[in-house]
This record gives C-alpha cells, structure tokens and sequence, in this order.
C-alpha cells in the first residue's frame, strides 16, 4: 500500500525556483482537505510570500499550531496572514541558511500546521501536563477529527463523510486489515469503525455529525507511539486522505478487471457461435441449389 507524502511538492519547487532562477511567480494551488496555497513574488523579486488557506486554521493556531509554525520558520512567520489566506511566510531573496532545508521546511506547511495540535498532545501526555478533555478540529466542511487524552494513551477520532454508499463497504474491509495486522504485528495502535453512531468518547461533544453518510474511525495511540511523536503524526494526520486513496484505487482495480471478465467472456461466446452450414443438391431437373 502506498503511504502519501507529507510534504506538498509543488511548494518545494516553487521555493527552489526562487533561489535558482529570476523568474517571477504568482501561483494559485491546491492541496488535500480543500487546502489552498499562493506564492508570489513582490515586484523587485527581493521576497516570496508563501500563504495557505486552510478550514479550521483558528483551532489549529490555537491548538499548538502558532507556537509550532513560529519555532520552525522564526521570522519569517508573519503574525497578519495575506487577506483571504490563514498563515503566510515571506521569505527574503537574502536568506543566508540552507536553502534546500528551507524549501524543504515550506513543503511541510500543511504538514506543521495540521500536526501542532497532535504533537502538543503527545508532549503533555508524556510530561504528565494538564491538557483539554478533548480537541475538536473541524478542518474540512463536513469533516472533523478528534484527540482525546485518556492516561498514557491518545484516543484520536476521525468523522469521515462518505457520499457513496459502497464506500462504508470497503472501508470496513480495508480497515479490517488494520486490525489483522495487531495479530503479527507489536505495537500497532487498535482501530475501530463504527457507522451512523458516535463513538463513546465523543459522548457529550457538541457538534458531532451523524447519520448514515457519517462513519467514525478510532485510534488508540499507546506509549510507544508517543515516544515517536514526529512520525506518529505525520501518519496520523494522512489518515482520511490515506483511506480515500485506496478506496479510489480498489474501486479502479474493480473496474478494471470487471471490463477485462467481459471482454474475455465475450471472446468465448464468439468462439461458440456454430459456423453456417451449406449444402448443395440437385433437383430431379438436374438443377443445382444451396440448402443452408
């Protein structure tokens, strides 16, 4: 199975772009979760302001992210975000440090922003500090996901829409092999999905959707995912779009070999077809004719 990346490659390019060539850019892109990102250079090309929009930025920079986005870029987080963007990094054509690292750090925008409020759970859990009861962060329009700290463990949830029907289907048997995967595997976190009904520990959570489009995917991180908070969160936070991905590619394989069953079936009906048949007689006249 094919994990995605958690960097946003064109955002790389574009930063590199800038430091290797003069050419100006004003680019408009887009990421999964309906995430936004411009880049553009200012007239005397002497800056790059990169900006992302993204649905639940406000929790996410509450949530750990302001902190976090301000200890990677340091100056060149910009407290007032472009207008219609969420958070923006100018970054001067002067940067003395590396700046393939650099480019690198800004293809992991999204990544650092969605991750702040995961990664602010895993330290308080590990240091024993007070933390919420439970995070809620709505970052698509229908969608929300979840972090609930429960001792030494971390309960995240994830509220995901599913607007065909077959999807729920196979996204039991693909998360089934989530739970095979505990019987040979250690220290896999435990998965459950549950349909229409919220999990118990979203009880008494306001503003949990439900119904029948709406199914819930549990996990439970134990300590030994924590003390590997960095990738711990970069797999977590890829979740939804991990899930979508592979029903999409099931669903192609499906098709795929549906079309090629037919065509092979079609092939053998052909084959069976009984050739024309003709013979030929002579009248008492001693005339000739075809009998088919």
């Amino acid at each position: 199975m094919l994990l995605l990346e958690t960097h946003n490659r064109i955002l790389y390019d574009e930063v590199v772009a800038y430091f290797n060539s003069d050419r100006r850019t004003d680019n408009i892109f887009a990421d999964f979760d309906g995430v936004k990102f411009h880049t553009f250079t200012s007239d005397d090309k002497s800056t790059l302001t990169v900006s992302i929009s993204i649905k639940g930025a406000s929790d996410l920079l509450k949530q750990g992210g302001s902190a976090l986005l301000k200890s990677v870029y340091g100056d060149l987080f910009q407290a007032k975000p472009e207008g219609g963007y969420d958070v923006t990094l100018i970054i001067p054509s002067t940067y003395s440090g590396n700046k393939d690292e650099l480019a690198k750090k800004v293809g992991l925008l999204k990544r650092n922003l969605v991750a702040a409020p995961f990664l602010m759970v895993f330290e308080g859990v590990e240091s024993k500090k007070a933390l919420p009861d439970i995070i809620t962060i709505d970052y698509r329009s229908d969608e929300s996901f979840y972090i609930k700290p429960q001792g030494d463990n971390v309960i995240v949830v994830f509220d995901i829409t599913f607007k065909d029907a077959d999807d729920v289907v196979l996204s039991k048997i693909f998360l089934q092999s989530f739970v095979d995967a505990r019987k040979t595997m250690n220290n896999t976190p435990s998965v459950t999905f549950s349909q229409k009904d919220p999990p118990l520990e979203l009880k008494g959570v306001k503003g949990v959707r439900t119904g029948a489009h709406h199914g819930f995917v549990s996990f439970v991180l134990f300590p030994a995912h924590l003390k590997k908070p960095q990738e711990t969160a970069d797999l977590i936070q890829t979740f939804r779009d991990y899930l979508h991905y592979h029903i999409k590619c099931a669903k192609a394989y499906m098709h795929t070999s549906m079309r090629n069953r037919v065509e092979s079936l079609i092939q053998v009906l052909n084959r069976a077809k009984p050739e024309p048949v003709t013979t030929v007689k002579r009248t008492i006249t001693g005339k000739f004719f075809k009998q088919q």
